[in-house]
């Protein structure tokens, strides 16, 4: 019709051969019952009313929508349709109309708690919180257990101002369904900006263990480190075990900031709730974790990380060990001259501290006479130069490689990397293999222990 206006929301849209086609044949149907008797007659003429009022309830615009009432005005499905149309495709004077729609249909089917929701949320777009307070309070009683309708309920509180009873709704749900828990932090935190109220009233006391650390990562994602870290200190001796995953970009987010000592506090947190695992069972004298290779790196934290690289091929759980089960196994697949650093850990010092880097290496037919190295750069001087170990070229059986060096007056970690820088001299190019296996940093005990400072 001229300037009917048309919605297909949450109204499903069926064609008007299928609509002509459905009607027509329920009629003819229906017309056959006139020789059954007139009890059957009334029965069918209900029937009737019905389907077709159902059917056309299900049309995107407000012209069928009434024909379907005219069918069955007590339908309420399709009064709650018209209410929705009103509600939110309507123009402004239509909020009224809808909100009466929606009441009917809840009056009609007062256990059908979508409804109640519905009606309270076009009142509270009205402002009339009186009636948005009655139909969530009916939503609540017929269906208390839904999660939708505690986000709702929730919302109305926020919009009307009552934040201490939005408090234990967001909470309930949360403990029902943890897939709103960034929108409800987010929300929460509009209530009151403060992250350790929130934590206090919605988050400290909630059942999953991984919705309370979802927060903090939430935190640290808006920026909100040091927040982020103070609920985590606080948080942390109560949690039980959970993947590392999740406080991932936590942990690197403090790392990104050079905020190594809170990092590396976060990282033992980790460990002693089981979150790392066999975490443990590490060398407690070396600062280097998972220096045997004996599990799979998370590549991420203070663990190794791996930096895929063109031509070159790792396995951290080859079995030529030098002691244990595994060691790392690097292959240089095709003859290049390039700079590598595909292998890298971050390792927490004490400024001004002495230290010692050990480990075994060996290699199968190294080409060039740039080989593999380990290196040392100290990461609270990104501009002074690192300190290396000696190459490893040819062919080699197991040996130690070691260094000593100290940590700068402001570091707080050095990142140690297997690098091959490129060749200068003839044979440039390189291919082989390389193992590496046992690395160690640890503190050097005797003083005045000769070391090169990193940088220096």
């Amino acid at each position: 019709m001229p300037g009917e206006v048309r919605t297909d929301l949450r109204i499903p849209f069926f064609s008007t051969r299928i609509l002509e086609y459905s009607v027509a044949s329920r009629l003819r149907s229906a017309a056959l019952l006139l020789g059954l008797g007139l009890p059957v007659l009334l029965f069918g003429i209900l029937t009737v009313r019905t389907v077709v009022g159902e059917v056309l309830g299900q049309s995107g615009s407000m012209s069928t929508l009434n024909e379907a009432l005219a069918f069955d005005s007590g339908n309420p499905e399709v009064l709650h349709r018209k209410g929705v149309f009103y509600i939110y495709a309507g123009p402004e004077v239509d909020l009224r109309e809808g909100v009466k729609s929606l009441r009917r249909a809840a009056e009609l089917s007062p256990s059908t708690a979508v409804y109640w929701l519905d009606l309270g949320a076009a009142c509270d777009s009205m402002g009339d919180a009186l009636c948005a307070d009655d139909a969530f309070e009916h939503a609540q009683a017929d269906n208390p257990m839904t999660p939708r309708s505690q986000w709702m309920i929730a919302n109305h509180y926020v919009l009307t101002g009552r934040d201490e009873a939005a408090w234990p709704v967001f909470r309930r749900l949360l403990d029902m369904s943890p897939t709103y828990a960034f929108p409800t932090f987010r929300l929460c935190l509009r209530l009151d900006s403060n992250p350790k109220v929130v934590y206090d009233k919605v988050v400290a006391s909630l059942k999953d263990t991984n919705v309370r650390v979802a927060y903090v990562s939430f935190l640290a994602g808006t920026g909100s480190l040091d927040d982020a870290y103070r609920v985590w200190r606080e948080m942390a001796p109560s949690l039980s075990p959970y993947d590392f995953s999740l406080s991932g970009p936590f942990l690197q987010s403090l790392i990104d900031q050079k905020r190594f000592e809170e990092a590396y506090a976060v990282w033992l947190d980790l460990g002693h709730l089981g979150v790392i695992p066999d975490f443990a069972s590490q060398d407690s004298k070396s600062l280097v974790f998972n220096g045997g290779f004996e599990r799979r790196p998370l590549n991420a934290g203070f663990d190794w990380r791996y930096r895929p690289a063109p031509y070159l091929s790792a396995d951290f759980a080859d079995s030529a060990a030098y002691r244990g089960a595994k060691c790392l196994r690097l292959d240089f697949t095709a003859a290049r001259n390039e700079e590598f650093l595909p292998v890298s850990q971050i390792i927490p010092v004490s400024p001004g501290q002495h230290y010692r880097l050990t480990a075994y290496v060996r290699s199968l037919g190294i080409t060039s006479d740039s080989g593999p190295r380990l290196l040392i750069t100290d990461l609270g001087c990104p501009e002074c130069p690192g300190l290396s170990t000696d190459a490893v070229v040819g062919t080699t059986d197991w040996h130690e490689v070691s260094l000593d060096f100290a940590a700068g007056p402001q570091s707080k970690a050095v990142l140690l990397e297997v690098w091959r820088p490129r060749g200068r001299v003839f044979p440039m190019e390189i291919t082989g293999n390389f193992w590496l296996d046992e690395v160690a940093v640890t503190s050097l005990d005797a003083p005045g222990t000769k070391t090169e400072r990193t940088g220096n």
